[in-house]
This record gives structure tokens, C-alpha cells and sequence, in this order.
């Protein structure tokens, strides 16, 4: 006897525990739990009989399928209750069959009452384990089928009951002889159940007990996926979700806003404000649909109020330190992330916040879902005073230079380091900055320069910090100790964590690497009216030359600014280009777009 295990790859998840054994000159293998063996005999079966099948029922789609079957399991623990109803009452019309209702303990009394009575008597097989406690609808003189309550303390009192028409096995349970042999001597039924995965062991079993009239109930793997309930619809209906052009919009009407979304109202991201790209978000996500911001989309499926876990949402890079790529989240992780944030930041909850930053980046999506997560308001409208506004320091430099203030009480601040001179002059203008360290692939870590809730932070050989943390991206390879290694540097000082740049900045000019984050500091703390950005530009001379752009008042600084690096700094580290940035310039520059800049530009060189 050999016990082995085996990772099952899509569309199931977890481990998989085997027996294998050696019968009748053949290996078999079959499903194994400690202490719970198969029949022997069973694993000797060379054949199947044939079983009858209860079809199963998980959306409308699946009834015009079942026209022909005598059974049929309806399955509504994925869907809502009013769903759920629709649901129940088109196979009563549609169909003649026998049903069973599969909720998984997901019903309230009330709820059974109301499914109980969309069903004719003797159309109705069972319900299987509706609700947390079978003997709270005992009264309702409905037919049961128990199932998890077998692997409770009590299960042969509760096999008693008069209502209680059948046992429900499944192949790694049934192994559990007692509850079998009880039911069939107290005249019970014993029905098997499986997932799709298990129907073959699910086959033989029925042979084995000569179960050949019984319908075996098994699950098609489609269903298996986790749903999670949208935030905007579990949300109070009368709180104000959206503020924009000086209407407040409820949350309740932005749920029905998103029920109504369809392809022809909304064609993509690009073309659309951002309250219709938050719509066509979470319309998209609740059918089950993939969101990239960069494709047009259309719906494939119906509308629901809930998502699906493993529903992708396709991020881009800024592209700042390397090749722009997308990252891929799935819903559950980036609801995590978000979760957390809130509960390690209570100020968070319920308050207002506004963003200009892009909905298809990580900093701009946190933004809209930080308020619509934890029933904030999200303000789109330029007059309305916000508890939060989500910027990146480029913005901030431009906006406070130009005499514009900040309709917000605190600044929150990510997406690059924050010169502390820019940190100063929010000050100056009464705001409180509040510095957010996130990434594309591991999404916010520390706020206010301390780590997120469940999250751990280490430092590495080179100083860069190792994070290990919940609520991550698919994109995210963690070692063997469950860390994620960044290329950020950063230090311990006595209010938590500071962010110092990043490791993999450096320019190798003439053999020489050059920190960028160093010659950007340096810049500006010689000029400290003007913004920089230092990077790479392929050259046939030093092979990268160092350039550097910037914003700033309209005054010329190419003379003092090269006559100051030449007097501080060795000739390797004196930019070889200095170019103005136009009117107009991204909040985060990539470094294509910098060296497009100086490459399509007759910049003075300095070589």
C-alpha cells in the first residue's frame, strides 16, 4: 500500500490524497483521508454500471439542457437569494422532473419557507442541508437530506428524524460505514455526491453498494469557482457612494447603474469619464469577465451583485525603471489588500477621498476602491473638500507651484519617493502628507511608514526590503520563506520605515554606475524651486549618458546647473544632456518617454 499525492491543475485547486494499491494484477489508485479506507471489493470493479445522473442545474442556461432528466439538483450557493428564486421557479415551469435543492447551509428559515413553497409536493426529492441547524426547520415538514453534518458529534440522532428522507455521501466520506449502515436499516436513502473530478470513484461506489436506481448528484466544475459578494451591493443603499458635478450619487443607485451596464453604453475605458469606467469595472467584473483596461469589452454573461474570486484585473507599469508589462490581480486578493489597508488605517473607513490619478495603474485603482470598499465617498467634482486626495509628487509639485490648493485635508502620496522639499510646501499649505508604499505586483505594504496588517518587512544584503504579506498579485514569486523581494532600499529609523530609492536606478556610464535617485536629490537640493528626473540614454560614447529632465519656472539653469555639477562631482556623474519637460508631461514619466524627449530634441550636450 502506497499513499501519494498530486497538486490538481485548473479548473480544480488544492491536493489531492491517493491510495494506491495492488489488486487482481493491476495498480489502482483511489481517493484516500486518514483513517478512511475504500471497500477493497470496490477497488477490484473492472466495470461501471449504469447510473442515473440528477442533472445539475447552476444558471438558466442549464435547464433547456435537462429537459430529458427524471432528477435534477439545483444549485444556489453561488447565486443571491433573489437569484436563486428566479432560478427555482423557471425548472418548476420549464421542467417535470423530480428536484433537490443544494444550498449548503446557506439559507435562513424564512428562505426555506419561500423556496418550499415555489415547489409542488410531489415534485420536490429533498433539500440538502439548507440551513446552520437542521432542527430549526423540522417544523416546516419538508423533506431533508443531511450531508456535513455527518462529521459531527449527534449525526445518528439527527439520521432519525422523521423528515430526514436520506443520507448524502460522498467518495472520501462514505467510508464511514456506520452512517451507511444505518440508513439503509432505518429504511433511509443513501444518495452519492461528487465533483466532476470524483465521478468515476463516485460510478464505482454506486456499483459496489448497488445504488442502480439512485441518482448520483454530481457537480460540474464551472460552479466551483469562489463568489464574493460586490461591496456596492451589500453596501447601504442610501449612503452617497459618488460625487460628481455636484450630484451625490447613492450607493444604492450606482448599484442599479451597474446592473443596467451593457456593451452598447459603454464602449471601453479610454473614451469614458472616469464614473462610467467604475460601472464598466464592476459590471465586467460581476459577469465573470476578464478587465484590461487597454481592450474594449462586452458582456458574455448575466448580471449579478456578486464576483467571482478569481476574476482577473490586468494592471499596467509605469514603465519608470524598466519595460512597462501588465500584472494580473485577481479580485480576491486585490479585496484582501484593500481590507487590510483598512484596518491598518482606520481613518480609511467611510471617509471621502479624491484621485486623478489612472484607473488602470495600481495607485489610481486603490484609489476608487478604497472609499466604494468601505462605503466612502468617492468625489469627482473639483469644489467638493475631500478627507483624502491620492497624488504623486510630480502632481503635487505642479499644482502647488501654480498657487492651485488642495481641496483635501491629507495628501496621499505614492508612486515615487517625495523630496522632502515637496513634503515642506505641503506643510506650508496646512495639508497633512500621509506617504503610501506600494507596487504593482504586491499593492500597498506601508502607510505612513509603517507595515499593513499581516504584513512582515526585512531588509536584505543590499538593503532592499523583502516583504511577506496577504493579498497579493498573481505576478508576485515569493521564496522559499514566503517573501517577495523588492528593488526598493530602504531604512529603519524611529517612526517606522523610510523608502530611499530604488537599486535598480543606476546608470552605467563609461564603465562608472551612477545612482539616479542620488543625482535627482543632488539637483534639486541645488535648485530647489525645479523638479528632476535623471535617466539612461543609449549612447555611442559612454554607452548610457546620463541626462536629466526637468520642470520647473520658466527661467533658463542649463549654464549654473552644469557649472555646479562640474565644481561638486566627478566628471562621470555630471549629466551629459539637460532638457525642459513640456507642457503636459505624464505624473510618472516613463523612461521611453524620457529618451524620446532627448532623442527627437537638439539639446545642448555637455559631452
Amino acid at each position: 500500500m502506497e499513499i501519494i499525492r498530486y497538486r490538481c491543475n485548473p479548473p480544480f485547486e488544492g491536493e489531492k490524497s491517493l491510495i494506491r494499491l495492488f489488486v487482481d494484477g493491476q495498480y489502482v489508485e483511489l481517493p484516500y483521508t486518514p483513517g478512511v479506507l475504500f471497500p477493497l471489493e470496490m477497488a477490484s470493479l473492472k466495470e461501471c454500471r449504469s447510473i442515473p445522473l440528477a442533472f445539475f442545474i447552476a444558471d438558466s442556461k442549464d435547464i433547456e439542457r435537462a429537459k430529458s432528466a427524471t432528477t435534477v439538483k439545483i444549485k444556489i450557493t453561488h447565486l443571491d437569494f433573489e437569484q436563486g428564486i428566479d432560478l427555482v421557479a423557471q425548472t418548476v415551469r420549464s421542467l417535470k422532473s423530480k428536484i433537490r435543492i443544494d444550498a449548503n447551509r446557506t439559507l435562513s428559515v424564512e428562505q426555506v419557507e419561500i423556496l418550499k413553497a415555489l415547489i409542488p409536493v410531489e415534485r420536490l426529492d429533498y433539500f440538502e442541508e439548507p440551513t446552520q441547524k437542521i432542527e430549526d426547520i423540522l417544523h416546516l415538514d419538508i423533506p431533508l437530506a443531511l450531508d456535513e453534518s455527518f462529521l459531527e458529534e449527534g449525526w445518528e440522532k439527527k439520521l432519525g428524524y422523521s423528515q430526514v428522507v436520506a443520507a448524502v455521501v460522498k467518495p472520501y466520506r462514505v467510508f464511514y460505514k456506520p452512517i451507511v449502515q444505518q440508513a439503509f436499516l432505518s429504511g433511509k436513502r443513501v444518495v452519492l455526491s461528487a465533483t466532476l473530478e470524483d465521478s468515476l470513484p463516485i460510478l464505482k461506489l454506486a456499483t459496489h453498494l448497488g445504488l442502480l436506481d439512485e441518482p448520483i448528484g454530481i457537480d460540474i466544475d464551472r460552479f466551483k469557482t469562489p463568489l464574493l459578494a460586490c461591496p456596492i451591493a451589500a453596501a447601504d443603499p442610501d449612503k452617497i457612494a459618488l460625487i460628481a458635478d455636484g450630484k451625490e450619487i447613492s450607493y444604492g443607485l450606482l448599484n442599479s447603474w451597474i446592473l443596467q451596464c451593457n456593451f452598447e453604453q459603454i464602449k471601453s475605458f479610454k473614451a469614458e469619464s472616469i464614473q462610467s469606467s467604475i460601472i464598466l469595472f464592476f459590471a465586467l467584473l460581476r459577469n465573470g469577465q476578464d478587465v484590461d483596461f487597454e481592450t474594449i469589452p462586452c458582456f458574455k454573461r448575466e448580471q449579478s451583485t456578486s464576483i467571482p474570486k478569481y476574476a482577473k484585473i490586468f494592471i499596467k507599469t509605469s514603465g519608470t525603471t524598466g519595460l512597462p508589462k501588465k500584472i494580473c490581480w485577481y479580485w480576491g486578493s486585490l479585496l484582501e489588500n484593500i481590507k487590510e489597508q483598512l484596518e491598518s488605517y482606520p481613518d480609511f473607513k467611510g471617509a471621502s477621498f479624491r484621485t486623478s490619478l489612472d484607473l488602470s495603474r495600481m495607485g489610481g485603482l486603490m484609489s476608487i476602491l478604497r472609499p466604494l470598499l468601505s462605503e466612502g465617498t468617492l468625489i469627482l467634482d473639483g469644489t467638493t473638500i475631500a478627507c483624502f486626495e491620492s497624488a504623486v509628487p510630480t502632481q503635487i509639485f505642479k499644482k502647488l507651484h501654480s498657487n492651485t490648493p488642495y481641496l483635501a485635508k491629507k495628501l496621499l502620496i505614492g508612486g515615487a519617493k517625495c523630496p522632502q522639499k515637496t513634503l515642506k510646501l505641503i506643510k506650508d499649505w496646512g495639508l497633512t502628507p500621509i506617504i503610501i508604499y506600494s507596487s504593482s505586483e504586491l499593492g500597498a505594504c506601508l502607510i505612513d511608514h509603517k507595515p499593513l496588517k499581516n504584513t512582515r518587512v526585512l531588509m536584505d544584503d543590499r538593503g532592499c526590503l523583502r516583504i511577506k504579506k496577504g493579498g497579493v498579485s498573481a505576478a508576485a514569486f515569493q521564496d522559499s520563506e514566503g517573501y517577495y523581494t523588492t528593488s526598493d532600499l530602504a531604512s529603519y529609523f524611529e517612526g517606522g520605515i523610510e523608502i530611499l530609492g530604488r537599486a535598480d536606478r543606476v546608470v552605467n556610464t563609461g564603465g562608472e554606475k551612477v545612482l539616479l535617485d542620488y543625482i535627482e536629490a543632488k539637483a534639486e537640493e541645488l535648485f530647489s524651486d525645479f523638479l528632476f528626473f535623471a535617466f539612461g540614454n543609449e549612447d555611442l560614447c559612454w554607452g548610457e549618458a546620463l541626462c536629466v529632465a526637468y520642470d520647473g519656472p520658466d527661467v533658463p539653469i542649463e549654464e549654473p546647473f552644469f557649472d555646479a555639477f562640474k565644481k561638486l562631482l566627478p566628471p562621470y556623474m555630471v549629466p551629459k544632456r539637460l532638457i525642459r519637460l513640456p507642457t503636459g508631461y505624464p505624473p510618472k514619466p516613463s523612461r521611453d518617454f524620457l529618451r524620446s524627449l532627448i532623442n527627437s530634441n537638439l539639446s545642448p550636450s555637455h559631452f
